[in-house]
């Protein structure tokens, strides 16, 4: 049976205290996150429908690195979209940036965990801006799906995106057990860290039903 946990020893999804007047994505500018998509691409693909969104923190100081989010839930069809929004500012020197893609990776395998741990669902859909999913997180053992040629437009470029999904049976095979370690020992960190960096501008998000074969 999985744990839900929102915590490892070092990141932590904590939910949004949005005051009157504000938004997320308002937070997350003045937090200074990195890799933000346009407000309205924000919204449309990683904030509408959710049934649960938080912001990445550090646990050692608190400060929000990213967001993450689940939403249009499909509890008759067993599927859910999953959003990890976030990445180094450009001025970071790169072990700083190590730092916060380790952050990352950690708050996508605890979304991941959370999901399959509050649902009974067959698979998490994720969308990837110009890069897959596979070839960035390949512990996740997500399989692909589709690809939407031109499908986003960001910072003046029309970018792919490929549709992928993350199978129950995949992450429960070995997710839960490194999981575990983050959440109980320190020094599991170093084993994310040596993994795929979160790499150039991209955000995970999940995709409808619509778009892609349940």
């Amino acid at each position: 049976m999985l744990f839900p946990h929102v915590k490892t020893r070092r990141t932590a999804l904590c939910p949004p205290a949005v005051e009157p007047g504000h938004s997320v994505y308002g937070l997350l500018q003045e937090a200074g996150v990195g890799d933000l998509p346009a407000p309205e691409v924000f919204t449309s693909l990683h904030a509408s429908d959710t049934v649960a969104e938080f912001l990445v923190q550090r646990c050692d100081t608190g400060r929000t690195v990213g967001y993450a989010s689940l939403h249009h839930l499909d509890q008759a069809a067993q599927h859910v979209q999953a959003s990890v929004v976030g990445g180094p500012a450009s001025d970071l020197d790169p072990p700083a940036a190590k730092a916060i893609n380790g952050l990352l990776t950690e708050a996508t395998m605890l979304i991941v965990n959370y999901a399959f741990a509050m649902w009974n669902l067959r698979k998490i859909y994720f969308w990837t801006v110009g890069v897959s999913l596979e070839a960035h997180r390949a512990t996740l053992q997500a399989v692909p799906e589709a690809t939407l040629s031109d499908f986003v437009h960001q910072q003046g470029q029309l970018l792919d995106v490929h549709i992928s999904a993350l199978y129950r049976h995949k992450w429960e095979k070995d997710g839960p057990t490194l999981l575990r370690r983050l959440v109980l020992d320190p020094a599991a960190r170093r084993r994310v860290e040596e993994l795929e960096p979160f790499g150039q501008p991209v955000a995970l998000s999940g995709t409808s039903e619509g778009n892609a074969s349940s």
